[in-house]
């Protein structure tokens, strides 16, 4: 899946460097890092229309000599379970 045409999903780099990320493919933020530095990318704000929620994977790491590429962000649709839940209904006589 991927990041639904029309939705965005807010990125963070080490708790204050925001990316708001509207289609699939590549992001860069906008404060860059030092080799050596450390890096923690996570979701600030997860996609709202459609309801889906995203993760971040290798989104942790030192700066080594260049551009970090294997940053990935995979987003999903939300599964509305009440729709798949039996009703519950009162067999009770009064």
């Amino acid at each position: 899946m991927g990041l639904a045409p029309g939705n965005n999903v807010v990125l963070q780099n080490n708790l204050g460097d925001d990316v708001t990320v509207t289609a699939d493919g590549s992001f860069v933020f906008s404060t860059p890092l030092d080799d050596g530095s450390t890096y923690a990318v996570t979701v600030l704000t997860q996609p709202a229309d459609p309801d889906q929620f995203c993760k971040v994977t290798n989104g942790t790491g030192t700066i080594s000599g260049g551009n970090v590429t294997d940053v990935n962000v995979e987003c999903i649709d939300r599964f509305f379970w009440p729709m798949f839940l039996p009703a519950i209904t009162n067999n009770s006589e009064p």
